[in-house]
């Protein structure tokens, strides 16, 4: 299985739930993407410092990248941060708008968004980290991992 993470710009919330899944399901292939990644910025200091200090993961090596068609292609799920990545991926490749859901409605069954923590404080990172294992994890099960 391939998964694959969307957020807005790959630095904050899609590289930390690419790294929990890695953690939790390594026989998966995972790997995340932004919408309106600038390619190659390195992920976000809060980002880095809370997988490390929380979870014991080294993102600091990460380095974002655009969601294009052939990345998309090529996983088996696409999970986004919000609603609106979900809509607009899948009207940009409407082909694969089935396997492209928001990750709070494919883990839970129910609406809304990932919160974003840029630009927040340490704080928000932290939140959103332990939300982001949270919803991780139910979508794995979901899976079957």
């Amino acid at each position: 299985m391939e998964l694959l993470f969307i957020c807005s710009g790959n630095t904050c919330r899609s590289p930390m739930a690419e790294a929990l899944a890695k953690k939790m399901a390594p026989q998966h292939d995972t790997s995340s993407a932004g919408l309106y990644a600038l390619e190659g910025e390195r992920p976000s200091a809060e980002a880095v410092q809370t997988m490390e200090k929380e979870y014991g993961v080294d993102i600091s090596a990460y380095r974002a990248r655009q969601a294009t068609a052939d990345i998309v292609a090529r996983a088996d799920l696409v999970l986004t941060m919000t609603e609106a990545q979900a809509a607009s991926l899948s009207a940009s490749y409407p082909q694969f708008s089935n396997k492209i859901h928001p990750l709070v409605k494919y883990a839970f069954g129910k609406g809304g968004d990932v919160p974003d923590p840029y630009g927040m404080g340490i704080g928000s990172y932290i939140d959103a980290a332990a939300e982001l294992e949270k919803m991780v994890a139910a979508a794995l099960e979901k899976i079957g991992s």
